[in-house]
């Protein structure tokens, strides 16, 4: 930070680490599961965001699709409960209500790599 470091720089700075931060889990899975992501639904309070819908995708690397506004996590738990009663391999197929809105934007790695930097010298504080 600068005397010139804006409110809004610090705003922009914190909406990136979130999501970064959020990008090391989404690492994570693809790590585990040997599975690269596609694309990434955001939901809950932060989908709300214009500014995190705008700098998701760039952080991510991937297009964002943000759904209507919904109880994701009771529909999650209902399908869920219905997949082990239906004792199939694979969940059931569940339709999803109105029309997702789309992002996508150029990957900014040079921010990634910056917090990468950033997270592991501070690794263990």
């Amino acid at each position: 930070m600068t005397t010139g470091t804006s409110r809004e720089d610090i705003a922009r700075a914190t909406v990136e680490g979130i999501l970064c931060s959020m990008r090391d889990a989404m690492v994570a899975l693809e790590n585990a599961t040997q599975q690269d992501t596609n694309r990434v639904l955001l939901i809950g309070g932060g989908a709300k965001s214009e500014a995190i819908r705008r700098i998701a995708p760039a952080i991510f690397g991937v297009d964002i699709l943000v759904p209507e506004l919904g109880e994701y996590v009771a529909m999650g738990a209902a399908r869920q409960a219905a997949w082990v009663l239906s004792g199939q391999a694979l969940p059931p197929a569940w339709a999803t209500q109105g029309t997702p809105k789309h992002y996508e934007a150029q990957p900014d790695t040079d921010t990634v790599a910056r917090y990468e930097e950033l997270r592991d010298l501070t690794e263990g504080w």
